[in-house]
């Protein structure tokens, strides 16, 4: 490596801190927006008529979409 590829490599270390910090906020924004849509998800698909808590596929299909490790006939 030259002299001059490594200083131009050091010219960017700003630039690349900003990317990575805008990166780490969008990666954030974008984990509470799903998390958000996966909840909303989950309400709907339990409020829909077609939705049994006291049926074990509707319970263990919902546990597989959405991880959820409630107890689905107590609903």
């Amino acid at each position: 490596m030259t002299e001059t590829t490594l200083r131009r490599m050091f010219d960017f270390d700003e630039c690349i801190d900003v990317t990575f910090e805008r990166l780490a906020r969008l990666v954030d924004t974008v984990d509470v927006k799903y998390t958000r849509f996966s909840n909303m998800s989950e309400n709907a698909i339990r409020d829909s008529d077609f939705f049994n808590g006291r049926q074990l596929i509707d319970c263990e299909l919902l546990a597989l979409l959405f991880n959820e490790k409630k107890t689905c006939n107590n609903m």
